[in-house]
């Protein structure tokens, strides 16, 4: 993963920049002119917050107990939870919330 890449490189920061500094073009030029930007996962309430905002930009609502749902049977990654939140905003049509019924129906039974 690279969580544990990110810390190999700082434990070791002097023999991994020798490593790295010894391949071929083009990491040395990447490396020259590139920034590493660290982006650690997302705290359980700012992924609740990622969801509403997200539903909120696809012109739906999600209530507190969807979003619970939703997280405890997809988890923090935000790609999943995008997939779902596209799946859940189709199989609601021309309603404009999502409940905990809705995840139950779209994501409960393929994530059990």
């Amino acid at each position: 993963s690279l969580d544990g890449i990110s810390t190999s490189i700082q434990k070791n920061s002097a023999t991994a920049q020798r490593k790295i500094k010894s391949q071929k073009a083009p990491i040395g030029a990447l490396l020259a002119s590139a920034t590493w930007i660290e982006f650690p996962r997302m705290r359980e309430m700012q992924v609740r917050t990622w969801i509403r905002r997200r539903a909120e930009s696809h012109g739906i609502s999600i209530d507190d107990a969807a979003i619970d749902f939703l997280v405890a049977r997809t988890g923090n990654g935000l790609r999943e939870l995008d997939m779902e939140l596209n799946k859940l905003q189709t199989y609601a049509g021309e309603r404009s919330s999502i409940t905990v019924d809705d995840v139950t129906d779209v994501v409960g039974a393929a994530r059990a």
